[in-house]
């Protein structure tokens, strides 16, 4: 579907073909990922820092049992 001058949507005659249709896929692509944000480089971030604090913490449990104490 297309848009003409007032918004409205319109049927297109004939498919888009070659370079339309790619260029078409990347904007629609383009637009998906900037609107989903940066929400997945912060799930990333938090993730390795949880992955860190809990190596720290069972190394530290470790550590402890192997002294003794």
């Amino acid at each position: 579907m297309s848009r003409d001058e007032e918004g409205r949507s319109r049927v297109r005659l004939r498919p888009r073909q070659g370079a339309q249709h790619r260029f078409g896929f990347a904007r629609r692509w383009e637009a998906r990922r900037r609107s989903q944000g940066s929400s997945k480089i912060w799930l990333l971030l938090s993730m390795d820092v949880g992955a860190i604090l809990l190596i720290y913490l069972v190394t530290r449990q470790v550590l402890q049992w192997i002294r003794g104490g």
